[in-house]
């Protein structure tokens, strides 16, 4: 192989498709497969669990495949100044590395050892904007369960598509979140899977990078994103997932209409004096117009007094203060509605001014 390559470029393509790869790949797992023809470089990375391949632009000199390691090929990229990087092997595999002044002689792996590339072309497909589908991750993968003794099914982010909308949701066993959005485009039929939360992550990483459209492919076992020449590619959780429509409450005996900013402040200061041993605790007494928000621990305590709007009944209610400080992270809303039914039963959390989101968290039960 003999190429040129722009440093930028190639050193963004490096860094997307290196993704697919962790400090647990071993062998040649541990490489970035190199592929050269009809002027443009094809990079391609994989973990066995997802495989990330993206295309730039390129002088091919002459064609060929090389696998290098993949922290060594991106930290020499990285290391050299905005210019052109050559890319010369030879039959041995002895690479030289070249860009303006600065040359490297490395060694190539054996790329024959390397998994097959598994190839998709997208038909059908759900075209979402990248800022939405972004959101959509963000505002529900901290959700998730984070160890698989629960249940593994209920480590990843559930994916329900229909004629109205698609939906992404996840639960740990706490907790709840649920978002929903159009999509721009639509030409797949409903689906329902669960794909990894670590998956829907490192697509998340990689969308910071580019402002194209996301178009999603989905179907009995495989997970496929494309994002302009960017194809990344995972496994599904197999198993059945909660039915969470089950989960949420038909009616609400009290709700709150309160400043968000102001909640989630009372929840961090709250958060300093809460004990983990007891399960990050504070509790919230809703009267009138006022919130007193309380936490104790053996390290002291803290109250804290926020103006709401409040229709039914008073409560007092506790909760672990992280899934509510989570939960108020995400939302952009000013306002948010809290609704509930009784200090042992799930509370909902949503913005005022959107139903697209809603997160549901089980109290903590405490003895008087």
């Amino acid at each position: 192989m003999n190429i040129k390559v722009d440093r930028n470029e190639f050193l963004k393509a490096l860094i997307t498709v290196s993704k697919a790869t962790t400090l647990r790949n071993v062998g040649s797992l541990e490489g970035i497969l190199l592929e050269s023809y009809d002027d443009v470089l094809s990079l391609y990375a994989t973990n066995k669990e997802i495989q990330i391949s993206t295309i730039i632009d390129a002088k091919v000199i002459r064609e060929g495949k090389l696998l290098i390691n993949s922290r060594i090929l991106s930290d020499i990229v990285r290391s050299f100044d905005n210019g052109e990087v050559e890319i010369d092997a030879d039959e041995n595999n002895n690479i030289k590395l070249t860009c303006l002044n600065s040359k490297f002689n490395i060694t190539a792996m054996d790329y024959r050892t390397f998994p097959n590339k598994e190839v998709y072309n997208i038909n059908d497909f759900i075209k979402m904007d990248n800022h939405v589908i972004r959101n959509m991750i963000k505002e529900t993968s901290f959700a998730c369960a984070t160890s698989d003794s629960v249940s593994p099914i209920l480590t990843g982010i559930l994916i329900e598509n229909n004629d109205e909308d698609i939906k992404f949701v996840a639960i740990d066993g706490f907790r709840m979140a649920i978002r929903s959005e159009q999509s721009k485009e639509r030409y797949m039929n409903n689906i329902k899977c669960v794909v990894p939360s670590s998956t829907l992550n490192e697509l998340n990483k990689i969308l910071t990078n580019y402002d194209d459209d996301v178009f999603l492919n989905i179907n009995d076992k495989k997970f496929v994103a494309n994002i302009g020449r960017t194809q990344l590619v995972s496994s599904l959780l197999q198993g059945q997932f909660i039915d969470y429509g089950n989960l949420l409450p038909k009616e609400s005996k009290t709700i709150v209409k309160m400043n968000k900013n102001e909640l989630l402040s009372a929840c961090e200061r709250a958060a300093i004096i809460s004990d983990e041993g007891r399960a990050h605790l504070i509790t919230l007494h809703f009267t009138d117009n006022n919130l007193l928000l309380t936490s104790k621990s053996a390290y002291g305590n803290v109250e804290e007094n926020i103006n709401i709007n409040l229709s039914g009944e008073d409560l007092d209610i506790s909760f672990n203060s992280r899934y509510v400080i989570d939960a108020l992270k995400v939302i952009e809303d000013e306002k948010v509605i809290l609704e509930f039914n009784s200090s042992n039963s799930p509370c909902l959390i949503k913005p005022v001014s959107s139903n697209k989101f809603t997160y549901l968290i089980m109290p903590v039960r405490i003895s008087n």
